[in-house]
């Protein structure tokens, strides 16, 4: 997790270890679910990167 930005551990840790949904989320960070949406995919492909290594 330390692999990924500040902003995209707090999205992946609302989202998996609080179980929000994505609109819950971007309630709570002001954001848009998009951007929500495009920070855990980016997040997960680099620790994906990051175990196949």
């Amino acid at each position: 997790m330390r692999q990924v930005s500040a902003e995209q551990r707090k999205i992946l840790t609302l989202l998996f270890l609080d179980d929000l949904k994505p609109t819950e989320v971007a309630g709570r960070l002001g954001c848009t679910v998009r951007n929500v949406t495009k920070h855990r995919l980016k997040a997960l492909d680099k620790m994906r990167q990051l175990l196949a290594h």
